[in-house]
């Protein structure tokens, strides 16, 4: 054997014998590609009905089009008859009659070219064999009509397959006589311009909820990712949707047409859609875009202003996953100071230590990379370093997100605490502020038991407040399988906490006592009779409890 010289593409005629493989027979699939076909040939009406033909379920297609002047290009496999300017505009590829491969078809139309009507019925294994179709005349006098036996697994689906084909068609449909409801494929889109030939709507958020169609080609959705544009802050984003007219550069891919080709038209299209975006959110009073997207709008030839120049204000950070992301009210037109991300534990202390920024002068509000290169959010102060400093038996400790703590690893009292805040543009050197409460957390353990609190005095600290602490810089739950739930976790820390705050800060005496007053209030004292009262006496390794008063009915009786 040589080698051939040359090759060139074929098509073998085998691939015949598996037009059956090229859709998937749903009814969904059949009249998406009838459908396309009845408005190619410019019909303006569309009745589909089901019927009891002799005892066969039939599905009844007809159209109010041109017709079929040639019966047989039904049946040329990837020959389009179309008309130059359909050819061009949406790609039709000849294919689409034979999503109805394998079933018992009857096609009847007008020939215009011919001035006469015709008939072929097209039995299940002639889609795959070859053979001859006998061509009948056939009174009608325009359009089509197309009457399919259906499968029994089509029977539960047709109503609702005919509403979904009609909902975004730009002819009008009936189904069994009823007319069916059309919507605009881009109803309530805030912004809608032309592009292209086809139409761009800009949401603000998910147009249709989790539905990831975003381009309708005359009546069939299609699922494509296209642009979206998110702002700093705030819930959803801008979404864009394309209603295709007359843009070639748009293609599917054949034969059902249930994705979109990766072109080059693709991507213009995907600019469209964003500078079609930014377009929308220049017509609102104010945006949160991030400088990057901002720079991007103005490189599409859209001019925006700057995004409005609010933060939200710093809260210190939490252990709890559950409490992430939490952030302050929007701060605006005060000063403000920008807070670097800090670890639970810094970030409380911190937060005890500066009081929502007053010591300062300015609120502190949450970092936002995003706006880096806007003037207004260039020009703020940041926190450059925030560091504890502790003085402890004449020695000088400090403790910050870079340096690890060398200072006591117990809790307990200490000489002085003083925060040291790094503010460039507010000074040269840091700034010091005294601090009475330190929690360090250096290895982030999460238990009581591996962190120190240290403090200068403890009448100034409240056992309220050390609770609140510990549980933000230290509480975090499980969700192993053998843990309690949340709510049980986390009143059994603050348990632990109060008895551990209360220690600390009042001895261990008044730590105990405290602890026996919370167990009696929590299971004996409702149990009291109103009018008694009980003496409880508690040694090592015994207890004793008694009524240290007579009871009501003795009393009665001595009366």
């Amino acid at each position: 054997m040589h080698l051939p010289s040359t090759i060139r593409a074929t098509v073998s005629p085998t691939i015949l014998t598996k037009v059956g493989r090229l859709f998937n027979g749903t009814v969904d699939d059949v009249l998406a590609e009838l459908l396309q076909n009845a408005r190619r040939a410019g019909a303006s009406q569309v009745e589909v009905a089901t019927l009891d033909l002799a005892g066969q379920s039939v599905l009844a297609i007809g159209d109010n089009g041109r017709g079929i002047d040639d019966p047989s290009a039904l049946l040329r496999l990837g020959q389009s008859e179309w008309a130059d300017a359909i050819a061009v505009s949406e790609d039709p590829a000849g294919m689409g009659f034979f999503s109805l491969a394998g079933q018992r078809v009857e096609v009847r139309s007008f020939s215009a070219a011919s001035g006469a009507g015709w008939r072929i019925t097209i039995e299940p294994d002639a889609w795959q064999s070859g053979a001859a179709i006998a061509v009948e005349p056939f009174d009608i006098t325009a359009g089509t009509e197309i009457l399919i036996d259906t499968p029994e697994a089509w029977d539960d689906r047709i109503a609702a397959a005919v509403a979904e084909a009609a909902r975004f068609y730009p002819v009008a449909v009936g189904f069994n006589g009823q007319p069916q409801a059309r919507e605009d494929w881009l109803a309530k889109a805030v912004y809608v311009e032309e592009w292209n030939g086809s139409r761009i709507g800009v949401f603000r958020d998910s147009p249709r909820g989790r539905d990831s169609r975003s381009i309708n080609f005359h009546g069939l959705t299609v699922a494509c990712r296209l642009s979206e544009v998110s702002e700093v802050g705030r819930g959803g984003a801008w979404r864009a949707l394309v209603d295709i007219g007359d843009t070639p550069g748009l293609q599917l891919v054949l034969p059902a047409r249930k994705e979109v080709v990766q072109t080059a038209g693709l991507e213009e299209t995907r600019i469209a859609c964003r500078r079609a975006i930014y377009r929308a959110i220049a017509r609102e009073p104010r945006h949160r875009l991030a400088f990057a997207e901002w720079e991007q709008a103005r490189g599409l030839g859209v001019e925006l202003a700057a995004a409005t120049p609010y933060l939200f204000g710093w809260q210190a950070p939490s252990n709890d996953s559950s409490m992430a992301g939490l952030m302050g009210e929007a701060v605006s037109d005060v000063p403000m100071i920008v807070m670097p991300d800090l670890s639970p534990d810094i970030g409380q202390s911190a937060g005890r230590a500066l009081r929502q920024g007053k010591p300062l002068g300015a609120r502190l509000v949450f970092e936002e990379s995003a706006f880096e290169g806007y003037g207004w959010y260039d020009a703020l102060p940041v926190i450059e370093d925030i560091s504890f400093l502790v003085d402890v038996d004449g020695e000088h400790h400090r403790y910050s997100e870079a340096e690890q703590f060398t200072g006591p690893g117990r809790s307990g009292p200490v000489d002085a605490i003083s925060c040291e805040v790094t503010v460039p543009k507010l000074s040269g050197s840091p700034l010091q502020f005294p601090a009475d409460l330190l929690i360090t957390d250096p290895n982030g353990f999460s238990q009581l038991d591996e962190i120190a609190v240290l403090f200068t005095d403890p009448t100034s600290i409240a056992v309220d407040d050390l609770v609140d602490l510990l549980e933000a810089a230290v509480f975090s739950d499980s969700d192993d399988s053998d843990a309690d739930s949340y709510q049980t976790q986390q009143a059994d820390f603050r348990r632990d906490a109060r008895d551990f705050a209360r220690r600390l800060l009042c001895g261990d005496d008044e730590a105990l006592l405290e602890k026996i007053r919370e167990a009696v209030d929590r299971y004996a004292a409702s149990s009291i009779p109103e009018g008694r009262r009980i003496v409880i006496t508690l040694t090592a390794g015994s207890t004793e409890v008694m009524f240290d008063d007579p009871p009501a009915s003795a009393t009665s009786a001595a009366a």
